[in-house]
Protein backbone atom coordinates (compact mmCIF):
# COMPACT_ATOMS: atom_id res chain seq x y z
CA UNK A 1 0.00 0.00 0.00
CA UNK A 2 2.70 2.56 0.69
CA UNK A 3 4.46 1.90 -2.68
CA UNK A 4 0.31 2.89 -4.43
CA UNK A 5 0.71 6.10 -2.23
CA UNK A 6 4.23 6.33 -3.42
CA UNK A 7 3.46 6.45 -7.14
CA UNK A 8 -0.08 8.15 -6.80
CA UNK A 9 1.92 11.21 -5.68
CA UNK A 10 4.66 10.87 -8.21
CA UNK A 11 1.92 10.95 -10.81
CA UNK A 12 0.23 14.01 -9.35
CA UNK A 13 3.55 15.99 -8.80
CA UNK A 14 4.37 14.78 -12.56
CA UNK A 15 1.39 16.10 -14.08
CA UNK A 16 1.30 19.01 -12.13
CA UNK A 17 5.03 20.55 -13.43
CA UNK A 18 3.98 19.25 -17.18
CA UNK A 19 0.42 21.07 -17.13
CA UNK A 20 2.44 24.43 -15.21
CA UNK A 21 5.21 24.14 -18.09
CA UNK A 22 2.47 24.00 -20.51
CA UNK A 23 0.75 27.30 -19.30
CA UNK A 24 4.14 28.60 -18.67
CA UNK A 25 4.40 28.14 -22.62
CA UNK A 26 1.17 30.26 -23.60
CA UNK A 27 2.03 33.00 -20.86
CA UNK A 28 5.27 33.31 -22.67
CA UNK A 29 3.85 34.13 -26.02
CA UNK A 30 1.29 36.24 -24.89
CA UNK A 31 3.76 38.60 -23.11
CA UNK A 32 5.85 38.30 -26.03
CA UNK A 33 3.27 39.44 -28.23
CA UNK A 34 2.09 42.09 -25.98
CA UNK A 35 -1.29 40.73 -24.75
CA UNK A 36 -2.39 41.03 -21.50
CA UNK A 37 -3.07 37.95 -19.31
CA UNK A 38 -5.08 38.36 -16.57
CA UNK A 39 -4.45 35.12 -14.12
CA UNK A 40 -2.11 32.46 -14.28
CA UNK A 41 -2.85 29.30 -11.96
CA UNK A 42 -2.35 25.76 -12.38
CA UNK A 43 -5.42 23.60 -12.15
CA UNK A 44 -8.26 25.95 -11.68
CA UNK A 45 -9.41 29.14 -10.40
CA UNK A 46 -9.71 28.37 -6.71
CA UNK A 47 -12.70 30.23 -6.10
CA UNK A 48 -14.46 28.66 -9.04
CA UNK A 49 -13.61 25.43 -7.54
CA UNK A 50 -15.56 25.97 -4.11
CA UNK A 51 -18.93 26.47 -6.58
CA UNK A 52 -18.91 23.78 -9.05
CA UNK A 53 -16.23 20.77 -10.42
CA UNK A 54 -14.46 21.62 -13.59
CA UNK A 55 -11.76 19.75 -15.87
CA UNK A 56 -8.72 19.42 -14.17
CA UNK A 57 -6.42 21.82 -16.50
CA UNK A 58 -4.34 24.96 -16.43
CA UNK A 59 -6.08 27.92 -17.46
CA UNK A 60 -4.89 31.32 -18.92
CA UNK A 61 -7.69 34.16 -18.87
CA UNK A 62 -6.55 36.85 -21.98
CA UNK A 63 -8.06 40.28 -21.61
CA UNK A 64 -8.91 40.27 -25.43
CA UNK A 65 -11.54 37.34 -25.51
CA UNK A 66 -15.04 38.71 -25.52
CA UNK A 67 -16.64 37.77 -21.78
CA UNK A 68 -20.16 37.31 -24.49
CA UNK A 69 -18.80 34.96 -26.85
CA UNK A 70 -19.73 31.32 -26.63
CA UNK A 71 -17.59 28.66 -24.99
CA UNK A 72 -18.16 26.09 -27.50
CA UNK A 73 -18.57 26.59 -31.43
CA UNK A 74 -21.24 24.70 -33.09
CA UNK A 75 -21.04 24.14 -36.85
CA UNK A 76 -24.08 24.64 -38.91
Amino acid sequence: MDIFLTRALQLIVSLSILVLIHEFGHYLFSRLFKVRVERFYLFFNPLFSIVRIKKLGGKLKFAWFSRKAPETFKEA
